[in-house]
């Protein structure tokens, strides 16, 4: 069992590497998804996605501040 907890310890570790971040909470469900290999990879293309939208936008002046 300890092995176990260490493996995943490690798998998380590995992961938060690659992402570059640690997520704040994570969906327990997602892992029996049947594309849970690829949800890291479009989880950082959308946030890649909306950090370029959010510059722009302010590059413009199109952000509006109420």
């Amino acid at each position: 069992m300890e092995m176990e907890v260490e493996s995943i310890d490690e798998k998380e570790e590995i992961r938060h590497n690659k992402l570059g971040f640690r997520p704040q909470k994570e969906l327990i469900f997602n892992k029996f998804l049947p594309y849970s290999d690829g949800i890291d990879e479009e989880s950082q293309s959308f946030l890649t996605e909306i950090k370029l939208n959010l510059s722009r936008a302010v590059l413009f002046r199109e952000l509006v501040i109420f």
